[in-house]
């Protein structure tokens, strides 16, 4: 078992080395120290940033599990680099994810290292809060997840229609291609290994499908507040926003209006090529314990979220670069081909 750290989580990892070792396993920690992190990235080109050597690459196809605390701390400090540095920081990880998909190698990314004074005076939360809401969605029980979210994507790959309803204004009809959808619930079993899916986010707690991009018809209104990631001269930098409201007709985003952060997104989706204004993919929350985790919130237990653009990784054709726009709906009722399978917000 290898488990990978930066400072601000190495206590949780120093613990998870010692119960791996009383579970009988036989743990290697690597640790990455943020203050040299960042004296490479000032002082190196970015052609030199982000490599890897041979000999990381065999120790991750020879481990049997990965664990991995998110890093660097420092979100916003990232987030305000050049557009060649981010990207050449991220640039391997097209490469991780294949060979832990061949090798099996199940993995899982818990994102405590996320969480520190800066962000939550950004996200306006109070940062101990912030960390216990993390620590209790992390440990649900992920029995009833399973359920319900082996439940929820036997109905979204079998039906053929989807339509989304609230009080709000929200009334979309989607169309759906029989694609397999994604369930994060937090367990990797032998069918998911199956078909390569061997990451883990943690927190988890959605079910995600493409939907069919050629299809989409009507309203979807938010009522929980959301992030667009950007692109162009922007990229990493998530762009909040809130109240957002999609209009499509003929399958294509025909108007779009935020009560905050609207300015923001429509900078964003003007760089973006074609495909952007095509439906992306459906999401259905699993956990109950997420109300307000910045970035987290469609994982709440029957929220409905939506996306436009890039769902390739879905099995989805759109391959918009560096652009994921997305809503939030709380509170709806979701059909799919006339059955209920949220009502009010519940999963059924």
């Amino acid at each position: 078992m290898t488990i990978e750290t930066w400072n601000a989580t190495l206590p949780w990892a120093n613990a998870f080395v010692l119960e791996a070792a009383r579970l009988g396993a036989r743990p290697m920690l690597l640790f990455v120290d943020e203050p040299t992190y960042w004296q490479e990235v000032d002082d190196l080109p970015a052609s030199a940033l982000g490599r890897v050597g041979s000999h990381e690459w065999a120790a991750l196809r020879e481990t049997d599990a990965y664990v991995f605390f998110y890093g660097p701390n420092d979100v916003a400090r990232e987030s305000a680099l050049p557009q060649a540095k981010f990207l050449a920081l991220s640039a391997f990880e097209d490469e991780w994810f294949r060979i832990i998909e061949k090798a099996h190698v199940r993995s899982a990314r818990i994102d405590l290292g996320r969480i520190n004074a800066s962000e939550a005076r950004r996200f306006g939360l109070d940062e101990d809060d912030w960390r216990k809401e993390m620590i209790e969605s992390i440990l649900v029980d992920p029995d009833r997840m399973h359920r319900e979210g082996s439940a929820v994507g036997r109905a979204l790959q079998r039906g053929k229609l989807v339509r989304i309803t609230h009080s709000n204004g929200t009334d979309l009809d989607l169309r759906l291609r029989g694609r397999r959808p994604r369930i994060h619930d937090g367990v990797i079993d032998a069918r998911d290994v199956a078909n390569g899916e061997v990451f883990e986010p943690l927190p988890p707690g959605w079910v995600a499908v493409a939907v069919d991009e050629l299809h989409a018809e009507g309203d979807f209104v938010a009522n929980v507040a959301s992030a667009t990631a950007a692109s162009g001269d922007d990229i990493g930098r998530m762009l909040p926003s809130r109240g957002g409201h999609w209009t499509f007709r003929d399958g294509k985003l025909a108007r779009f209006s935020y009560e905050a952060g609207g300015d923001e997104f429509a900078k964003a989706y003007q760089r973006v090529g074609r495909g952007k204004e095509r439906p992306g993919a459906l999401n259905i929350g699993l956990n109950p314990r997420i109300t307000r985790i910045p970035l987290m919130e469609d994982q709440h237990r029957g929220r409905v979220t939506l996306s436009i653009g890039r769902n390739y990784f879905l099995d989805g054709v759109t391959r918009t670069p560096h652009f994921h726009a997305y809503l939030v709906l709380d509170g709806a009722d979701v059909q799919v081909d006339g059955r209920v399978i949220v009502r009010a917000g519940e999963i059924v």
